[in-house]
C-alpha cells in the first residue's frame, strides 16, 4: 500500500453532535472558525481583536455586591507586589524599589552633611528607600544617577515617588540621552524656594510649567513624578505629577556636544537651602519603554 497522495483535495468535517458538517477554508487554505465557551448553559463567543488574537481576562468570584471582578496583566502583577502601580503604560526597563540595596546606582554630594543612604525610616512600598540629605555648605547636593546601555529608541519614561523630610532649595528630575555625538538633556526642575514646578528649554533656560506651586510636605506622603521622552526626535512627551498631565511634546530638549559613547542617564538631585541639611526619600524607580 503507497502512501497517501496530500496533493489532493480534502474536505474536513465536523461533528456537531447530530450532523457532520463542513470546516471552512479562506482563499489561502486557513481554516476559519468561531470559538465558543459553555457559560450557564448558553454558547457564548470568544473575542478576538483586529489581529486575530484571543482576548482573554482573569476573573474573580463575584465580590460582596455580585459584581464580577476583571483582573487585567497589569493590575495582577500590582496586587502580586509590583513597583509599577501608579501609570501603567509603557514596557518596563528597570525597576529599583532599593529591596536589595543601593549598588545599582552612583551616589555623590556636595557640601557639609550631605548624605545618600538605604532607610527604613520612610517608604512607600517595600521596606527601603533612599535617602538624600543635601549638604549645608557648597553646592549644598545631593544626587543618585544610574546608567543604561543605548536602547531601541522609542519614547522613554522615568518614574519615582519622592517625600519631604523639610523644607528644601530644589529638586531635579533628570534623563540624558548621549548620542555618540551630542548630549540632550530633558530636565524637570522643582523650584520650591521659588515655587515653581519648571522644564529646560532648548536654550537651556528653565521654563515655568507652573508658579505659586507647592507640594504638600509630609514626610509619610509620597508624591509621584513620571516624564516620558522621545528619543527619536529629542522631545519631551508628557510629564505627570500627581494627579496633574502636562503636554509638553512641543518643547525640544536642550543638546551639547559629547563625543562620549550612547548611553542613557537618570539622575535624581536634591539641594538644600543654605546652611540647612534639607533631605528627601525616593522611592520606586521605574524605566520604561516603548511609552505611547
Amino acid at each position: 500500500m503507497g502512501s497517501p497522495d496530500y496533493t489532493r483535495k480534502v474536505i474536513l468535517y465536523a461533528y456537531d453532535g447530530t450532523n457532520f458538517v463542513p470546516v471552512l477554508v479562506d482563499s489561502n487554505g486557513n481554516i476559519v472558525s468561531v470559538f465558543k465557551g459553555d457559560y450557564a448553559g448558553t454558547l457564548q463567543t470568544v473575542k478576538v481583536d483586529s489581529e486575530g488574537r484571543i482576548i482573554a481576562l482573569v476573573t474573580d468570584e463575584l465580590d460582596i455586591y455580585g459584581n464580577k471582578v476583571i483582573v487585567g496583566n497589569a493590575e495582577l502583577a500590582v496586587r502580586l507586589g509590583s513597583e509599577k502601580f501608579f501609570d501603567r503604560r509603557g514596557d518596563v526597563l528597570f525597576i529599583d524599589g532599593f529591596e536589595e540595596g543601593i549598588a545599582k546606582w552612583e551616589l555623590t554630594g556636595s557640601g557639609t552633611g550631605n548624605a545618600q543612604v538605604l532607610t527604613a525610616e520612610r517608604v512607600r512600598s517595600g521596606g527601603y528607600c533612599v535617602k538624600l540629605t543635601g549638604g549645608s555648605t557648597l553646592t549644598k547636593a545631593a544626587t543618585m544617577y544610574t546608567y543604561f546601555p543605548y536602547p531601541v529608541l522609542s519614547k522613554l519614561g522615568f518614574e519615582t515617588h519622592f517625600a519631604f523630610g523639610s523644607v528644601i532649595d530644589c529638586l531635579y528630575f533628570r534623563i540624558e540621552q548621549l548620542t555618540g555625538t551630542h548630549i540632550k538633556y530633558a530636565y524637570i526642575k522643582y523650584d520650591r524656594t521659588n515655587e515653581k514646578l519648571q522644564y529646560l528649554d532648548s536654550a537651556g533656560v528653565y521654563q515655568d510649567i507652573e508658579t505659586s506651586f507647592i507640594l504638600y510636605e509630609y514626610s509619610y506622603l509620597f508624591d509621584v513624578l513620571k516624564l516620558v521622552i522621545d528619543l527619536e526626535t529629542y522631545k519631551y512627551h508628557r510629564l505627570i505629577l500627581n494627579e496633574e498631565t502636562y503636554d509638553l511634546s512641543a518643547y525640544s530638549m536642550f543638546s551639547e556636544v559629547n563625543t562620549a559613547r550612547p548611553h542613557i542617564r537618570i539622575k535624581i538631585d536634591l539641594v538644600s537651602r543654605s546652611g540647612n541639611n534639607d533631605y528627601v526619600y525616593i522611592d520606586n524607580i521605574i524605566v520604561t519603554q516603548n511609552e505611547p
